[in-house]
């Protein structure tokens, strides 16, 4: 499910921004 993110972030910091606006999209995908 990483598809869509394939930039050079770090999983860390990637991952604590996607948690941001992530969890609303998965609720309704």
């Amino acid at each position: 499910m990483r598809e869509w993110q394939k930039p050079t972030i770090d999983e860390t910091e990637s991952g604590m921004e996607v948690t941001s606006y992530l969890p609303a999209e998965l609720d309704r995908a």
